[in-house]
């Protein structure tokens, strides 16, 4: 028997991540041709189903000067290279709630360490195109664990 599974709220006190207003290159669930590992998302009508599209958004144009900002307060939960492939220098940021967290990829330098506490708004790292990138920009995701399982959800879906 499959348990359902409930997300949590979507957190109400997201900001938006990047220093400037910067186009997206790359939609959530975007199909960019290639195929990512298999994992949770919530779909565009709130199904969990398995994907192995594009589970973030990535916002373009920011070169490699661009500041990511939390997007929320909270602590740093990782701040170095991704030990999964493509997703190069990483700055993983826990929301309050102990649920979710915010995923920044590509990173060219990070402001911040692991365990720091950060506030929203503030730097923590510099856009760029480290692991798996054909230029510098930002990948930006959220995602929740519950039932331990994590679950990726649209970051431009608002509460």
């Amino acid at each position: 028997m499959t348990t359902a599974i409930i997300l949590p709220p979507f957190p109400s006190d997201i900001h938006y991540p990047l220093a400037g207003r910067h186009p997206i290159t790359n939609g959530w669930l975007y199909d960019p041709g290639i195929t990512y590992l298999p994992h949770l998302v919530e779909m565009h009508d709130g199904a969990i189903q398995e994907s192995t599209r594009h589970w973030g958004i990535d916002y373009g144009n920011t070169g490699f000067s661009t500041d990511g900002l939390a997007c929320w307060s909270g602590i740093i939960w990782r701040a170095e290279w991704s030990p999964y492939p493509g997703r190069g220098l990483e700055v993983i940021l826990d929301h309050d709630d102990g649920i979710h967290f915010a995923v920044y990829d590509h990173a060219s330098e990070v402001y911040v360490a692991k365990d720091d506490r950060v506030l929203a708004g503030e730097p923590i790292m510099r856009t760029g195109d480290s692991g798996l990138a054909d230029g510098p920009h930002l990948h930006f995701a959220i995602a929740a664990y519950v039932n331990g399982q994590v679950i990726f959800r649209n970051p431009r879906r608002k509460p």
